[in-house]
């Protein structure tokens, strides 16, 4: 069984940040993530379905 995972490195500065420590942000149905290193902010659906290309 695989561990969930605690860090995600943001897409923008490249940090390792705690997932409880990105704000979130919605707008209409999409969800977001901020990193709070940098503010960079990218689409967390991206993220968890492994579709997620920085731009």
């Amino acid at each position: 069984m695989m561990k969930s995972p605690t860090h995600l490195n943001c897409p923008g500065c490249h940090t390792p940040v705690m997932l409880d420590r990105y704000d979130h942000a919605c707008i209409a149905t999409d969800n977001y993530l901020v990193c709070p290193e940098c503010g960079h902010v990218f689409l967390l659906d991206g993220v968890l379905n492994d579709t997620f290309e920085p731009s």
